[in-house]
């Protein structure tokens, strides 16, 4: 069969589209789906998103608990759509009367359970393992996520396809001209480190704060730290932390609640000095692609899959040596030439990757099974 399909025969490809839905955080799985919603169509697919429970008149309109209670009381359960493929971009995957393809972006809840939210955890751990034997093909987004895949979810590898995640086109495009971020008490921020992120263990928020922290006076003083994120999953105490440093001047540390828009988000990765990446778990790891298309030096942690993703344009740690994070931060703050290095090899590296490119594979995938 041919990688793309043919333009005689349009392809429709359902696309659950819950993790974009007006009003909700926008998080890695939502820049996921929301970029396949737009790259999708340019190679001549038609893309019917749909949200279990809240479906169009095209598709059964069960909720995903009603599926999943039929999937265990052995009951039919079939979610009908007019689509030639079902993909399902979460972990909310259900038996489907078409092939389908579901995009598992990552292991967390089984493999760290502890990270996550608490509520009925075991109960959606297990829920999530025996859906995902639904899916005909699965979607890994890095070779590192095959292997957790197979481990925690139990899927055969000769069922999984890799497809990395990418960056659009418009963060390889020169910004116009824009006033720096400012603070809470609005005051411009320049020449700062940046963390960005859903506040959640495997972030390492804390280890990065404590690095920073630890750095020399006058090195805090030129480059304040500056949090881009919300809160998410056990995360009080970071919370609690990040008030209580905000409210002391001295230590320099900025927490940037709601950027708004990508235009603005953009605008905060410009002015930064450096990217402070160093998550503990990441299934890919879209902010060191977006660190790499705006110039930015990356420092982030060599484990999980962010050394596929970061290759050798970024300085690579161990996320868990809060001495070796604090080093990094002074090497790239005392030395222009190391900048320069990173910031170039990075321009190279995100050119690899690209949503056009990942929807060219899945087009792929999609006619194995049409």
């Amino acid at each position: 069969m041919s990688s793309l399909p043919d333009k005689a025969a349009v392809v429709k490809v359902a696309l659950s589209a819950g993790t974009i839905a007006d009003g909700r955080p926008r998080d890695g799985i939502g820049v996921y789906t929301a970029a396949l919603a737009h790259s999708l169509p340019g190679l001549g697919l038609r893309v019917l998103p749909f949200e279990l429970g809240r479906q169009p008149d095209w598709a059964s309109r069960n909720g995903y608990g009603g599926y999943v209670l039929k999937d265990v009381l052995g009951l039919p359960g079939t979610l009908h759509t007019l689509a030639d493929v079902v993909h399902f971009t979460d972990h909310r995957i259900v038996q489907t009367a078409q092939p389908s393809v579901a995009t598992l972006h990552d292991a967390v809840p089984l493999k760290y359970p502890e990270w996550v939210s608490p509520r009925l955890r075991s109960v959606k751990n297990h829920v999530m393992k025996r859906m995902a034997r639904h899916a005909d093909i699965v979607v890994a987004v890095s070779q590192f996520a095959v292997t957790e895949v197979v481990e925690y979810f139990g899927v055969s590898a000769s069922r999984i396809r890799v497809v990395h995640g990418g960056i659009g086109e418009q963060w390889l495009s020169p910004l116009p001209s824009e006033s720096p971020p400012v603070s809470e008490v609005g005051i411009p921020l320049t020449d700062y480190f940046l963390a960005i992120g859903t506040f959640q263990p495997r972030k390492n928020l804390d280890r990065m704060l404590d690095a920073y922290l630890a750095l020399p006076t006058n090195v805090r003083k030129s480059h304040p730290f500056v949090v881009v994120g919300k809160p998410g999953w056990r995360c009080e105490h970071t919370v609690a932390r990040l008030q209580t440093l905000q409210a002391d001047a001295s230590s320099n540390v900025h927490w940037l609640r709601d950027i708004g828009s990508e235009a603005a988000l953009r605008n905060v990765y410009r002015w930064a000095l450096a990217l402070s990446f160093v998550s503990i778990y990441e299934g890919f790891g879209i902010p060191v692609l977006e660190g790499f298309a705006s110039g930015v030096p990356v420092i982030t942690g060599r484990v999980s899959s962010l050394p596929e993703v970061a290759g050798q344009a970024a300085v690579l740690i161990d996320p868990l040596d809060t001495s070796a994070i604090a080093r990094a931060m002074a090497d790239v703050a005392h030395d222009p030439g190391l900048r320069a290095h990173l910031i170039q090899a990075g321009r190279e590296r995100v050119l690899q990757f690209s949503w056009e490119r990942a929807a060219r594979a899945l087009a792929g995938i999609y006619a194995e099974l049409t």
